[in-house]
């Protein structure tokens, strides 16, 4: 389990119930690892309506079924022995495995002509090379985090089932699926260096495609893959959320972590738009 030397606080409490309306419990969220919050706060009152919760990262991609469930329970269990909520993140695309590298099936592309992306950068964690994101699309892909994404989803919903006939189901703040889910693109180097073909190739989208749809649609190039590839990433991520779902946690408290922009929005430059701002 990950805490990071910093604190982040964000409302995690706006999905909107089927019926209209918002959850009754709100959380504020702090990512700073249940560990460290009996120094900042008092554990909260199970009648309060709105609460702080901790939150732990787990890197999804790299570590293996068993670790990752030992990593959630012992989240789990710092709920119950704390006295604090927890809010659970799953960072789906930051670090994949070395073995991913190799397959050709996973690593995104960098052009039309199926030439892998080698690596990337990630930049709020300075010089810090990592290998190249997957392609959301591969099956290969799916496959391979699919039934870790169910083990650990399991182990969260039965805990919380347990919760909540205790009348304890406070403790669970939710799950956060995503890390700033998107599409790598950079384009601070000698030349830009954008992803998305692989995906893009898979859904049966070509170059001619892209180019026939921005001028049906009176756009640029780039702003029409952007379109294609914003439809891939909530394709995939709506995917994860439909196992969390399938598992038994409840719709208000699945999160998503999209670092979003209007609808509307149109970047000053088109062709330089960070992958990452997805509407």
């Amino acid at each position: 389990m990950r805490s990071w030397g910093f604190v982040v606080l964000g409302l995690v409490s706006l999905p909107v119930l089927a019926g209209g309306g918002f959850p009754e419990r709100q959380y504020l969220c702090i990512v700073d690892g249940i560990d460290g919050f009996a120094d900042d706060f008092a554990p909260p009152d199970p009648g309060d309506e709105r609460m702080a919760c901790a939150a732990t990262i787990h890197y999804t991609l790299r570590t293996p079924t068993d670790d990752l469930v030992a990593e959630v329970v012992a989240a789990l269990d710092g709920a119950e022995v704390t006295g604090y909520p927890v809010l659970l993140t799953f960072d789906d695309w930051n670090f994949p495995p070395d073995a991913w590298n190799a397959n050709p099936a996973i690593p995104e592309w960098t052009d039309w002509e199926g030439t892998r992306c080698t690596g990337r950068d990630i930049e709020w964690a300075s010089d810090n090379p990592q290998n190249p994101p997957p392609n959301f699309e591969s099956p290969e892909f799916r496959a391979e985090i699919g039934p870790r994404l169910d083990a650990v989803f399991a182990a969260i919903a039965g805990r919380v089932r347990a919760w909540e006939e205790a009348g304890d189901g406070w403790r669970f703040a939710g799950v956060a699926l995503g890390w700033e889910s998107g599409y790598y693109t950079d384009f601070s180097g000698p030349g830009a260096l954008r992803t998305g073909f692989a995906a893009l190739t898979a859904r049966g989208i070509s170059d001619a495609d892209v180019a026939e749809g921005a001028a049906a649609r009176g756009v640029t190039y780039w702003e029409e893959f952007d379109a294609r590839m914003h439809a891939v990433v909530h394709d995939y991520v709506a995917w994860i959320c439909e196992r969390a779902r399938a598992a038994g946690i409840s719709r208000e408290r699945i999160y998503t972590h999209f670092t979003g922009v209007p609808d509307d929005w149109v970047p000053e430059d088109p062709a330089a738009r960070d992958g990452r701002l997805i509407p």
